[in-house]
């Protein structure tokens, strides 16, 4: 049975969080902020640790920073915050933490932002798991080109190349993070507002699912380029979408702190690569890290482009 930490001052919202956290099959350990949270976390090891708003303080500190400890890139996956200020989930998402539950939420929501807490620590394992494959696979490769259409698609391809990167953990995040945008805003034509409702109501899945088998979407691909530049890889990826405004997406904007999500390019950009760069309308996004295995590749590879951004 998968564990969760919940970290509360408020006595009220503590039982009602453990109570849902239960109906959800969980075994669920409570503390305060001012209490034990940093010596539960290291005696119990949880799956999922969800933190109110108004534990952001110094107090709760040295448990976020014992976390850091264990993980690369700076990212708190494992932590979901619950909040209704604006300026705790800028703060929250500032410190690394990129799961907000916006309160009053929904039991629905407050699943899925487990599942995906739980969906990306068996991401991490399979990408220990794919490592050798990858570079058995990849390694021999000075660039290639992949075509997929599904998420499923995408993870798949995501945890594959990743495996290929210094820090495999870091790269994946950002991969899927550009992927998953890739399909759903680029091909499938699913806006940021309508994703808002999508989310609210629980819908978003099953709305994806229905567009890749629409005629009018279903033809649609997203192309991934893989290049070696020296001792880094160089990750593009094209959406068959008409573009969309990205500058607005690429901080961390405070008048979208309680937003379901809208986070995900930020993250990319600030957490998991060496460097992130949108092209055109905003179908194409150039990103890259730090390759495993020192390659020499000539630059010549490269558009022009490319390597002046490279060379940045």
């Amino acid at each position: 049975m998968e564990r969760v930490l919940v970290v509360d001052t408020n006595s009220a919202s503590r039982a009602l969080l453990e109570r849902r956290l239960q109906r959800l099959n969980f075994e669920v350990v409570v503390c305060t902020a001012q209490a034990d949270a940093l010596e539960l976390h290291r005696e119990l090891n949880p799956d999922c640790i969800v933190l109110d708003g108004d534990c952001l303080d110094r107090t709760i500190n040295p448990l976020l920073d014992d976390l850091r400890k264990h993980i690369s890139g700076g990212m708190l996956f494992s932590v979901i915050l619950q909040t209704a200020s604006r300026s705790s989930a800028h703060d929250a998402t500032l410190l690394g933490i990129p799961h907000v539950l916006v309160k009053p939420y929904r039991q629905n929501a407050l699943q899925a932002a487990i599942q995906t807490v739980f969906e990306h620590k068996r991401s991490r394992s399979a990408l220990e798991e794919r490592v050798g494959a990858s570079e058995e696979v990849f390694g021999m490769m000075d660039e290639g080109t992949f075509r997929f259409r599904t998420l499923d698609q995408a993870r798949g391809l995501a945890l594959m190349l990743a495996g290929l990167a210094e820090d495999g953990e870091r790269t994946y995040t950002g991969l899927w993070e550009l992927l998953v945008n890739a399909v759903e805003h680029g091909n499938l034509g699913i806006t940021y507002e309508q994703k808002s409702e999508l989310l609210a109501s629980g819908n978003w899945e099953a709305e994806v699912g229905h567009r890749l088998a629409d005629p009018k979407y279903r033809h649609r691909e997203v192309q991934v380029s893989l290049r070696r530049h020296r001792d880094q890889l160089v990750f593009t990826v094209k959406d068959a979408g008409t573009g969309f405004d990205f500058r607005p997406h690429l901080d961390f904007a405070p008048e979208r702190a309680l937003d379901a999500h809208g986070r995900g390019i930020a993250v990319a950009k600030h957490f998991c690569f060496s460097g992130l760069e949108y092209r055109g309308a905003g179908n194409e996004v150039v990103a890259w890290v730090g390759a495993r295995m020192s390659r020499q590749v000539s630059e010549s590879h490269l558009a022009p482009a490319e390597a002046r951004s490279l060379a940045v």
